[in-house]
This record gives C-alpha cells, sequence and structure tokens, in this order.
C-alpha cells in the first residue's frame, strides 16, 4: 500500500525515482523481521512482518502520512473542511438551524465513508476517542433539540457532546476558555495539594520508601566494586539484620581455610550456619544514613494506630451508628434485590392463627429447574396438625423447611417466594428436622430423636407457636 501511495505522489517520475530512492525504500519496507531482545540479551526469534511501517525508525513518521494523507481526496468530493494533524483527524460542516438535520446526515455520511476508507487502508478508526461536537450561539437552542449521535457502524454510535478536548485545549459549545481554564485550576490545585501533603509527610513517607525499596538498593550495591572487599571473599551479600544494620554476609571463600573471622578492615559481628556476617565503613554510612528502617516502620505503625484508635474512640458512637445504620440499609437491599429477581410477593399479615400460602417455593431450592411449588393451608378452627408421608427424596424435609422459611421471611420484613400469603402472627418457631450423632451425651440417636419430639410437642399447643 505505502508503495502504491508513493507511485500516486510521483506519478511520471516513478522511473527516475526508482533507481535512485524507490528501490532502497521498497527494500526497507517490505520483507522485514523483527525480534525482541531484552535487557539480558536473551532474544526471540526472528518473525516477518507484512503489515504496518517500522515501529521507531527515523521514516517511520514519514511513511505514516504519506500513508494517511491519501483521505484528502476522499473528503475532498465531500466539499467539508478538515484538519489532520497526524493521526487526528477533525472534520468541520457549518450550517444554518434551519438546515441542521440536513448537516447532521451529511456529517454521518462523511464519517461512514472515512470509516470505509480507513478498513481499505489497513487503519483502524478508534470509534471511543470518536467525538460529535457542534457550537453555537446559542447553547439552549442546540441542547433542547436533543441532538442524535453519528451512527459509524452497525451498533457503533458516537453521541453529541457540548465539551471537547481539541489539542490539549478544552473548549465548550460557545468556544469559550472558561472549560480549559477550569481544567487548567483543577491540574494547579492537584499539583499544590500534593506539594502541601509531601511537605507535611515527608519524614514518615521516606522510610518507607527506604523500607520497600531496600532489597533492590542492597542487591544493586552488592553487584558494584563499592564494597572494597579482600580477595580472599568469593561470594557476599550485602543484607539489613534488624537491630544490628547493614552487614556484609560471606557465603563462600576462596579456599575453606581462609574462612576466619578475622579478616582486614572488616569488623566481625556473629556467624550462623556458616556465614560470617562484617561491618565496614559502607555498613556503617548506611547506619548513619537509613538508621534500623525495620524499628522505624514497627515504631510508624504503632503511631498511626494509636492514632486510628484514640479518632475510632473518639467518635466510636457515631461510628457504632452508622455501622449499624449500613448493616441494616444492605439487608435491607438485599431483601429487595431477591424479591424483585425471583418474583417475591408481599404477604398479608393477619392476628388470627392462620397460614395460608398458595405456590411456595423454597428460597434456595427454587434455583433449580426441578422445584414444583407447594400449597399451605392451617388455621385455628382446622388444620392444625399435619402429617407429612411419601416414600424416600419425595421432598417432605423440602416442604417443612419451605414453610418455616416463608413463615420466618414474613416476620422481618421480607417478601416471600409465592403468588400469594396470609401469616398469622408466630412468636416461635420449633423443629426436628437433624441431630447431630455424639458419644459425649451418653444416649442413643433414637432417644435424642424422642427427647426433641417431645419437647416440641410440648410447646405445641402454645399459642403463636409453630412446631415443624
Amino acid at each position: 500500500m505505502l508503495l502504491n501511495e508513493i507511485d500516486k505522489y510521483y506519478g511520471d517520475y516513478v522511473l527516475v525515482l526508482c533507481c535512485t530512492a524507490l528501490c532502497p525504500l521498497k527494500t526497507y519496507i517490505s520483507a522485514r523481521q523483527q525480534k525482541v531482545v531484552t535487557k539480558s540479551f536473551e532474544q526471540s526469534d526472528k518473525l516477518s512482518t507484512n503489515l504496518g511501517v517500522p515501529q521507531g525508525s527515523v521514516l517511520g513518521s514519514l511513511l505514516f502520512s504519506l500513508h494517511i494523507n491519501n483521505i484528502a481526496e476522499t473528503l475532498s468530493i465531500s466539499q467539508l473542511n478538515h484538519l489532520l494533524y497526524a493521526d487526528d483527524l477533525q472534520i468541520y460542516k457549518q450550517v444554518e438551524m434551519s438546515e441542521l438535520d440536513l448537516g447532521i446526515a451529511r456529517l454521518a455520511d462523511v464519517a461512514r465513508s472515512v470509516s470505509a476508507w480507513a478498513r481499505d487502508s489497513g487503519l483502524y478508526l478508534n470509534v471511543l476517542k470518536t467525538i460529535f461536537f457542534g457550537s453555537v450561539h446559542n447553547v439552549n437552542a442546540l441542547n433542547n433539540l436533543g441532538l442524535p449521535g453519528i451512527e459509524l457502524e452497525a451498533g457503533a454510535l458516537v453521541p453529541f457532546t457540548d465539551t471537547v478536548k481539541n489539542l490539549e485545549v478544552v473548549m465548550d459549545s460557545k468556544l469559550s476558555w472558561k472549560p480549559h481554564v477550569k481544567c487548567i485550576t483543577k491540574r494547579v490545585n492537584r499539583a499544590l495539594h500534593g506539594l502541601k501533603f509531601f511537605r507535611t509527610c515527608t519524614t514518615e513517607a521516606l522510610p518507607t520508601s527506604i523500607y520497600f525499596h531496600l532489597p533492590e538498593t542492597l542487591s544493586t550495591l552488592s553487584k558494584t566494586d563499592i564494597l572494597s572487599l579482600p580477595p580472599e571473599i568469593e561470594n557476599y551479600n550485602l543484607v539489613y539484620v534488624p537491630e544490628v544494620g547493614y552487614v556484609i554476609a560471606v557465603t563462600k571463600w576462596r579456599s575453606p581455610a581462609l574462612g576466619n573471622k578475622n579478616i582486614l578492615n572488616l569488623e566481625y559481628k556473629f556467624t550462623t550456619r556458616n556465614i560470617h556476617y562484617y561491618k565496614n565503613y559502607l555498613t556503617k554510612e548506611l547506619d548513619k544514613a537509613y538508621g534500623d528502617i525495620n524499628q522505624s516502620m514497627i515504631k510508624r505503625s504503632s503511631r498511626i494506630i494509636m492514632k486510628l484508635a484514640l479518632y475510632m474512640n473518639f467518635y466510636i458512637e457515631t461510628i457504632y451508628e452508622s455501622l449499624q445504620k449500613c448493616a441494616e440499609l444492605d439487608a435491607l437491599i438485599s431483601l429487595f434485590q431477591i424479591a424483585k429477581n425471583n418474583n417475591y410477593v408481599k404477604p398479608h399479615i393477619v392476628k388470627e392463627r392462620k397460614i395460608a400460602i398458595k405456590c411456595g417455593r423454597h428460597p434456595l431450592l427454587e434455583q433449580t429447574h426441578t422445584f414444583i411449588p407447594n400449597d399451605t393451608y392451617s388455621e385455628s378452627t382446622s388444620n392444625l396438625l399435619k402429617i407429612i408421608m411419601g416414600p424416600s427424596s419425595c421432598g417432605k424435609s423440602t416442604y417443612v423447611q419451605q414453610v418455616a422459611l416463608i413463615i420466618f421471611l414474613a416476620h422481618i420484613g421480607s417478601y416471600v417466594p409465592a403468588n400469594q400469603a396470609v401469616i398469622g402472627l408466630v412468636s416461635q418457631i420449633y423443629s426436628k428436622l437433624f441431630i447431630c450423632e455424639s458419644s459425649s451425651l451418653e444416649s442413643s440417636s433414637f432417644l435424642q430423636d424422642i427427647r426433641q419430639v417431645t419437647e416440641s410437642v410440648g410447646r405445641f399447643w402454645i399459642l403463636k407457636t409453630i412446631t415443624l
């Protein structure tokens, strides 16, 4: 594509150019190979590159300009003004308010032609960075029109905006300097705030920076000749030991017989696991410059925790009250979302001893595709006692749990999973659904079942009590 563009630019002179510049340029553009080289001089295999211009090259920007300048021919047919700056394209259309719809339609056609040209030319038009902007003296009239967006491609809609950033200058629909001044003011305020924070926090922020970058710093110093260690030391590391400071850890000697404690210009400190630790002038300078950084971090952490504890103690009542409100709000929002997503209904609470549920569902098990809703009816005049019988795994326990959960949800102020529900006031809910076996109880599981059933049935006749 680039060679064709050059051919168009030079026309009849291409034969003369071919011998002098076109052939080397063709070789420069085509049949290119690229590879990746890291800092450790490791490199990948060479891969052929047949698209795009050489990135980071001397001719890269020039070749891209030659490639993209062909868009001027596409825009010349539309008779619209445009400005092309590197890869930034601006198209202008001036219309009367009475012909605004026609102007927008014309601008949309040109924008789609630019998008088609980009696809044909192997370029990508970034729809997310495309802006539809208009300026007029009467901004209210423009806003009241509710201008639609411009559809560049299928599903790619560019909405209308009243503020745009053009070459680092922020403009509004009146083309005034107010939004740009406001943007600059925000930047200055952020910078001033950062300087103020840095001035007040430098003494505490510096130990933190040193602490987290300490391994990199010590590793860099270890790789240099600044330590000036004796020749009998083969391998060593510069390390930091809390409450001791910065020391040189000798891990390997050039001869086992040289592994002694007394070395010229080094001060012996201690030995652990056959590793001797020494100090010299550099480690002492690090002690003076940075100090015991671990203790500094511990002291700073303690100060922060104490400040936080004092702050929370001073505002503990307000914080506790806020947490209570937030917890209550969180619970209400959760109940609302569950009720909305699963089609719960508002239960009708009555004072009578009555439970009437139509098409009740289990809040959890209804999420399966095989769940079947069930009705429940019980009142003080009849049907106070119900016995559920059926084969194993037919849903008896699920049905009993479903009734208990619907009653419980209704009493905490939630909607319930049913088509209709009338719930009488209940003060206590007892159940005998599961038992934990343990040798420490000194009774069989059957005896425990009998005791629990007896306890539940004994409370069955208490008013406003349900036993499951």
